[in-house]
């Protein structure tokens, strides 16, 4: 059965989409011994379980060899320097979200 309750909007990451210099990283050939990192909003308290379930499907399903988790110190401000240089410089691929 299923129900109808309004409308759901899919938002596209295409780089035509993106403000005036943001572009898409390179799509990475496989997840198989990469490193992941999860940068979460900080929004839900005390973390994001769904980032956790994720990271472990990842492993089991897709050989991803580690994952990294990072926070945002508040969720209504940019990351700061300090918690994106480490991810840009030890994982292959970094998701974020926000949730609620």
């Amino acid at each position: 059965m299923t129900q109808q309750h309004g409308t759901f909007i899919v938002l596209s990451p295409q780089p035509e989409l993106f403000p005036r210099g943001g572009q898409l990283a390179p799509r990475l050939d496989t997840l198989r011994g990469k490193t992941i990192a999860f940068l979460d909003n900080n929004k839900l308290q005390p973390r994001n379980r769904y980032f956790d379930l994720l990271a472990t499907l990842l492993q089991e399903r897709e050989g991803v060899r580690e994952v990294i988790q990072a926070q945002k110190p508040f969720f209504t401000r940019p990351a700061r320097e300090d918690v994106l240089k480490p991810l840009m410089t030890q994982a292959d691929a970094v998701l974020t979200g926000v949730g609620e």
